[in-house]
């Protein structure tokens, strides 16, 4: 293999694609909602298509998860980059026009991509990395993903760092950042195929295409399903939205499970009880809107919801690390990870059914710090089952290369054979 292949195929340049990937389709998507066109919906419009968007794709991840184990995870990811560009000019049309007509089809479109995406970049997440690198793996998919908030945050705070007014921003803004949503589909095709990475130590990944039919698969999809350890974090994946990065330490992997646990269940417990008491004031104390002139005021109520994020990143990292430390075929990766992002996907469509039938913010904090603890405890049940022996289900290991070398063999030999035999008959 080639210098250049050995560092294309290698794993961290895979999350690097994949992270690439990730920024321009939900990146730019969280950057455009951020930046005002969002915000020119009606609520209720807004809530809708959410609910919509996120419904859509909890019925549709596990199709997708069937779809990748017949023909691949590639596929899967470039179908992913297609249907988002729709939502984001419905989005533009509605800040030119006011219609809001293609908020609703592109929330549609938007949704049977990002069942294929966000099912296969997990799968790439989970398949593609060493058991070394998951970490650092999904720590460099996830920042380049949230490298589409940091744009957003970037230009609004540079076009009303002087205004206190809400609004919109210039047509072209947006226009720019769909043309940078529209590389995430010739981006999509560098991703190489699960067998192809490269690795230092010469062990070659599984890869997770099957022969199964339709039915065998929904049944697989379904054995996956019951597993104790997806069942047992579901609450948790319900209710968490996003995760970033994780930090590798030189530990025992049930101790990072157990310590990442800890401390994000610590950082979601200080942003609950703060919440409630910003909650409590805020009724007492109405206030249609708060900027940062608004002093002391700003900061109480922009920190929590810094804190949370913080929180939501922790968790999630750890959802994903830890059902990596598994070991699951990489047909099942597919599977699970197909239920991960389904229910994910259900957790976000109730908060916004909840956000549009009920107008009290106290309630819907008391909702999501209910869900959160009801999780809790079959996470840590979880938690203490994840063993430190080594992960081999991913890679084809020595035995396997013995025996089809040995089944290779034996082929040769019968084809030369029969190959004799013809020009044995030949000759007479």
């Amino acid at each position: 293999m080639s210098t250049f292949h050995r560092y294309y195929r290698a794993s961290l340049t895979q999350a690097v694609i994949i992270g690439l990937v990730s920024f321009t389709q939900p990146g730019i998507w969280t950057a455009i909602a951020n930046l005002g066109a969002g915000g020119l919906q009606t609520t209720g419009t807004a809530n809708t298509a959410s609910a919509v968007l996120f419904g859509i794709m909890f019925l549709l991840s596990p199709f997708c998860s069937v779809f990748i184990n017949k023909l691949g995870v590639k596929p899967a990811v470039v179908a992913g980059t297609i249907g988002y560009v729709f939502w984001s000019a419905g989005l533009y049309l509605n800040s030119k026009t006011g219609a809001q007509w293609l908020i609703i089809f592109g929330a549609t479109t938007c949704a049977i991509s990002a069942s294929f995406l966000w099912v296969a970049e997990a799968v790439v997440a989970l398949n593609y990395s060493t058991d070394s690198s998951k970490g650092l793996f999904v720590g460099i998919w996830q920042a380049l993903n949230k490298f589409g908030g940091i744009i957003s945050g970037a230009v609004t705070l540079a076009l009303n760092r002087n205004t206190s007014t809400s609004g919109g921003i210039s047509l072209n803004t947006y226009i720019a950042l769909i043309a940078v949503q529209c590389l995430g589909l010739p981006i999509s095709l560098l991703l190489a195929k699960p067998e192809q990475i490269y690795r230092p130590d010469g062990k070659k990944h599984k890869t997770n295409i099957t022969n199964d039919t339709f039915l065998q698969s929904l049944g697989k999809w379904k054995n996956a399903f019951k597993k104790k350890e997806v069942l047992c974090l579901l609450p948790m994946i319900t209710l968490n939205l996003w995760y970033g990065t994780w930090f590798d330490l030189k530990i025992k992997r049930s101790y990072k499970a157990r310590g990442s646990l800890i401390f994000g269940v610590i950082l979601f417990t200080i942003q609950f009880i703060y919440g409630f008491h910003m909650e409590i004031y805020f009724k007492n104390h109405p206030a249609k809107s708060i900027d940062w002139d608004d002093g002391s005021l700003y900061i109480k109520a922009f920190l929590p919801f810094q804190i949370f994020k913080v929180a939501g990143e922790v968790i999630f990292n750890w959802l994903y690390w830890i059902i990596g430390s598994f070991n699951f075929e990489p047909s099942e990766v597919v599977y699970v990870s197909a239920i991960i992002r389904s229910f994910e996907s259900l957790g976000q469509c109730f908060a916004f059914i909840v956000g549009r039938v009920n107008k009290s913010d106290l309630t819907n904090l008391s909702v999501g710090a209910g869900l959160f603890w009801a999780g809790v405890p079959s996470a840590i049940y979880i938690t203490w089952k994840v063993s430190d022996e080594e992960l081999n289900t991913n890679f084809i290991n020595d035995d396997e290369s013995v025996e089809k070398s040995e089944e290779e063999s034996e082929v040769e030999q019968i084809n030369d054979a029969t190959k004799s035999k013809i020009d044995s008959d030949s000759v007479v």
